[in-house]
């Protein structure tokens, strides 16, 4: 981070108003903070390598970093726009419209900014097989009037979305000091993937249940979001906790996890194995804790319904205004509290007790969403291989919708709307997407 701040303030010394510094993320590299560094740049860009085909969407927590770094628009450095010469390689070759569809997911989720990488083949070095536009002779392949005409249609396209953003009720809390010490190799820390595979289910279902999410760091601001989820905070900053109880005070809903606030800021656990301050305004006394295997049938009933908790589970003692939403079951022990909430002054705290799979938050955010007052991009059921988006601006917001499968996908409509990427108007009801296929619809606030 330092070395960006040196090399950003000696180049902004020599640079003309309308130039800007950036730099390509990488998601996968955690090695630096980036919220942190982007402090010293512009704007935010990052590196975009999706598998094609059913697995389009695995890493789309990428973006949503990116752009939750500087909470704005971004920009894709390297997108991937054909295959590699790798034999074997799964997920490797687009189909006709892979590519179009992954522009526009990208731009969907706030990119407003897409370089394909590479355009030709480069005969020598390391990513000589990397998938380019033109060939080793500089002849265009199969994939350039794919390109060709999503450029055409961004010319149109962006008046329209330049000045719109993302904009979203709900937050992650991602602190990378946390996720380098859940990633320290070690036995004692369980699953090497734990922070990022938390972090990646929740994103996953919210955004399959249909609405917008962002990143939040412990450094930026909470009061524009609803509901903050922790799946993943095992070493907490005094200042970190302060901030969340103001901001749950002031009407924010925490959702928190087993593990999180277990550590200060040197990794010593606490003794009562959370936050002396955030037991004090929760009240929740943590007894035992069970560990759980892949083969233990440790359950979550709520709602009159059985889900199955996963790796790690706090044996919660409540106070008497503690609401019990939710049973744990273990065959060898009593049952202790599932899910534990609790009125905080104007907010209020959901305390998962255990890691759960993913249907339980699938079907517990449904229900909690709109007792929050959080609304989905649009009202009804969602096809699962339909993602949807939503930019907006002053005036109007843009829905993305995408077909991230090969199959023809339906839809109702609930409201008549503009589709500006087909350049049609729609009717209430049902509408199609083609294969891979993309609709931006435009609707006035």
């Amino acid at each position: 981070v330092a070395t960006v701040e040196l090399l950003a303030e000696a180049v902004r010394q020599h640079s003309r108003r309308e130039q800007f510094i950036t730099t390509n993320h990488q998601p996968w590299n955690p090695r630096s903070d980036y919220f942190d560094m982007n402090r010293h740049l512009d704007i935010s860009g990052t590196n975009y390598y999706p598998a094609f085909g059913s697995r389009s969407r695995k890493i789309s927590l990428g973006l949503t970093a990116c752009r939750s770094y500087q909470h704005k628009n971004f920009q894709v450095h390297e997108l991937r726009n054909s295959a590699h010469m790798v034999p074997g390689e799964d997920g490797n070759q687009p189909a006709p419209g892979e590519v179009t569809r992954l522009t526009f997911h990208a731009i969907g989720n706030g990119a407003n900014g897409i370089f394909y990488f590479r355009w030709r083949a480069c005969p020598f070095g390391c990513e000589q097989t990397h998938g380019t536009i033109t060939d080793y002779d500089g002849r265009p392949r199969r994939i350039y009037p794919e390109i060709q005409s999503i450029g055409v249609r961004l010319r149109r396209l962006s008046p329209c979305l330049e000045e719109a953003t993302v904009e979203s009720d709900i937050a992650l809390l991602y602190d990378f000091e946390a996720r380098w010490a859940a990633e320290v190799k070690s036995r004692w820390n369980g699953p090497a993937n734990l922070f990022m595979d938390r972090q990646h289910l929740l994103h996953r279902c919210i955004r399959q249940l249909g609405y917008n999410c962002d990143l939040v760091s412990p450094t930026q601001d909470f009061s524009r979001y609803r509901l903050i989820i922790v799946p993943m905070l095992p070493v907490i900053r005094d200042e970190t906790v302060a901030k969340l109880l103001a901001w749950q005070e002031a009407g924010g809903t925490l959702l928190w996890h087993p593990l999180c606030g277990l550590k200060d800021a040197e990794s010593i656990i606490y003794p009562d194995r959370i936050h002396p301050d955030l037991r004090a305004a929760w009240g929740v006394t943590l007894q035992e804790y069970l560990s759980i295997g892949p083969h233990d049938p440790v359950k979550i009933v709520w709602n009159g319904k059985e889900y199955g908790a996963e790796l790690f589970a706090d044996c919660l003692e409540l106070p008497a205004d503690g609401i019990e939403e939710a049973r744990l079951l273990h065959p060898d022990f009593p049952p202790y509290p599932g899910i534990y909430q609790k009125p905080v002054k104007k907010g209020r705290l959901i305390y998962f007790a255990a890691f759960a799979e993913e249907s339980l938050y699938q079907d517990y955010l449904s229900w909690l969403l709109p007792q929050v007052g959080i609304a989905p991009i649009l009202p009804g059921p969602l096809p699962p291989e339909i993602e949807i988006c939503e930019r907006r601006n002053d005036r109007e917001r843009f829905v993305f919708l995408i077909n991230h499968s090969k199959s023809e996908q339906h839809l109702a409509l609930p409201m008549p709307a503009t589709d500006i990427y087909h350049e049609e108007e729609l009717e209430r009801g049902p509408v199609h997407l083609s294969p891979h296929g993309v609709r931006i619809l435009r609707f006035p606030l």
